[in-house]
């Protein structure tokens, strides 16, 4: 038979092996246009010698090593051997892509295409003059065949082919990395890591999910489930989650979850999983990290915090019964819902804005005035009020006043955003004549208490709160105030 129609039988007779490029002598493979773009592509954009792939040819016959050579020597590296040991040797020193062989190396009793897939990943291609279909059918079973071409050969098909043979090679190449950077992670991330079919049973796992389940060997979950590993409750549990994977098409982020593995230590998982588009054969991916450190670390903070902050409320509630038995009632240390409501307000000024300070006193001695309170009552609550005031402009952020008048009284209350006063300043502040933690006028809450005659204070983190209240008095209260005048002076 000629060449061309060996060619042709062995095509028809193996078209199950369509991995196989196999190129023609006889019809030509490319159209003229084709063929014209190649050669500019390949004569005008030659890569560079550092980028260039390496190419083994083994051929007995120097004519076809040098021809090859000649064809090909400006697109890729080219090494020659003679023999199928040099061949090997070849292989064993340099980073082949693509081996050329002629077919008479895979006859003989000798499967040196067999031999390369053991020693290196390179492409395989064959050269033949004449072609034993059953053959060249063993040696794509054994070595793994990408093309093989028919001589004679022309020079733009050769070139072509070798071309995408070492382009094969490098994406095989490229996705074994990804495949070998994948099992890294795999095998070495703590987390665990599990993919699921359709049917929830698994088709790949990691080592840390088998050594949870107490599983040596990941492969032994392959095609099981987890109602195969887990308690019916815990089972329920993981297959509620993944229906809303899988049923849904919904990501599960974060969940948490206790868990008790066959080592009988009671652990913490938070776990995510996604669904996998049909492209990646459907099903899902999780993954669960054990947070029994961080949950055990949670747990023993929220304790600590609760005890901490039930002891500030004692310390704040035996301070604010001593603040209320030394001012003899006076002075109010409480939260700001326990300040009591005031009546109508009257006057409702932003501390923003630095004039309404003159405005608040001079409305100030104007109510006071209609209340009933003399000149001197009167001042006493604009200063009063003004140290509230002058604390709430300089020293925080917010301010307001609120101005109410009663029966026979008249109530100020002062709000901010500040930081407040700290617990541990409390005492001084409140005791110490003259005491402020910032530069103000300097009154101090004791020589405020002697110019009004109740006070309320909510103070923290959030801001403070002072409402101030000054009455009228009675005929029956007029020798306490002169008392309390001369104990002013």
């Amino acid at each position: 038979m000629e060449p061309a129609k060996i060619l042709d039988q062995s095509t028809k007779e193996h078209e199950h092996h369509p991995q196989v490029r196999v190129v023609k002598a006889a019809e030509p493979v490319l159209y003229e246009s084709q063929k014209a773009w190649l050669y500019k592509n390949f004569s005008m954009n030659k890569p560079t010698a550092e980028s260039r792939p390496h190419v083994l040819v083994l051929d007995s016959q120097p004519r076809v090593r040098a021809t090859m050579e000649e064809i090909l020597r400006d697109i890729i590296v080219i090494h020659v051997a003679d023999t199928p040991q040099r061949a090997i040797d070849t292989l064993r020193e340099h980073p082949i892509a693509v081996v050329v062989t002629d077919q008479r190396w895979i006859k003989d009793g000798r499967d040196l295409l067999s031999e390369v897939s053991e020693v290196s990943p390179a492409t395989r291609v064959i050269l033949t003059g004449f072609s034993d279909p059953d053959e060249v059918l063993r040696a794509v079973d054994r070595g793994h065949i990408y093309a093989y071409l028919a001589k004679p050969w022309e020079p733009l098909e050769l070139r072509l082919t070798i071309t995408q043979a070492a382009l094969h090679y490098e994406l095989v190449q490229q996705l074994n990395l990804e495949k070998l950077h994948f099992q890294e992670l795999m095998d070495n991330i703590p987390d665990v890591i599990y993919f699921k079919d359709h049917n929830r049973r698994f088709t790949r796992v990691n080592k840390a999910k088998a050594a949870l389940i107490g599983v040596e060997d990941p492969s032994e979950l392959i095609g099981k489930g987890d109602w195969q590993f887990f308690s019916p409750s815990e089972a329920s549990r993981i297959q509620a989650e993944d229906d809303i994977v899988l049923l849904d098409g919904n990501a599960v982020i974060d969940q948490l979850h206790s868990f008790t593995p066959p080592d009988g230590r009671p652990r913490w998982f938070s776990t995510s999983k996604v669904p996998l588009s049909l492209e990646m054969g459907g099903g899902l991916v999780g993954l669960s990290r054990d947070i029994t450190m961080r949950k055990n670390t949670e747990d023993k903070l929220r304790e600590v915090t609760k005890k901490l902050v039930e002891a500030e409320k004692d310390k704040r509630e035996f301070c604010a019964q001593v603040v209320l038995a030394v001012t003899e009632g006076a002075l109010h240390l409480v939260e700001p819902h326990e300040i009591p409501e005031m009546g109508e307000v009257v006057l409702d000024l932003s501390l923003e804005e630095e004039e309404n300070y003159a405005l608040l006193r001079h409305e100030l001695r104007e109510l006071s005035s209609q209340t009933g309170l003399n000149p001197e009552e009167t001042e006493d609550l604009v200063l009063a009020a003004g140290e509230a005031v002058t604390n709430a402009i300089k020293h925080a952020v917010r301010g307001r006043c609120l101005v109410s008048v009663g029966d026979q009284s008249v109530t100020v209350r002062v709000t901010d955003r500040g930081e407040g006063i700290h617990p541990d300043a409390l005492p001084e502040t409140l005791f110490q004549a003259g005491f402020s933690t910032k530069i103000s006028l300097g009154l101090g809450y004791t020589l405020l208490l002697k110019l009004v005659d109740e006070m309320w204070l909510a103070t923290g983190p959030e801001g403070t709160t002072l409402q101030l209240t000054k009455r009228r008095p009675n005929a029956d209260d007029q020798e306490a105030a002169l008392l309390a005048l001369l104990d002013r002076f």
